[in-house]
């Protein structure tokens, strides 16, 4: 069954322009997690809820890409401020991940 044309056309997506769209997302994505500290906590205690802010945002992410944000290991996001010497904070943090 053929739908009535809207009049509107729109070019498909080639995969490589996907791709190239999606890595600039995950790119966004990881700087924004280095730079703001509230953005990790969130995602720390709820990954699911600030993958979802973040792609409301209009950020381009794959499914995969979502599911990897939200099963990497929150602490990994933290490892900046363990190096620059912070550990009074990170032992907060530690326990509010225990």
């Amino acid at each position: 069954m053929l739908l009535p044309h809207s009049g509107a056309d729109v070019a498909p997506c080639s995969q490589q322009e996907e791709d190239v769209m999606s890595r600039a997302g995950v790119g966004i994505v990881v700087e924004k997690l280095l730079t703001d500290q509230n953005l990790r906590i969130r995602l720390a205690l709820d990954p699911l809820e600030t993958v979802a802010e973040l792609l409301l945002q209009g950020l381009d992410l794959t499914g995969d890409e979502i599911d990897l944000f939200c099963r990497t290991d929150p602490r990994m996001w933290f490892l900046g401020e363990m190096a620059k010497g912070e550990p009074e904070r990170h032992e907060l943090r530690r326990s509010a991940f225990a």
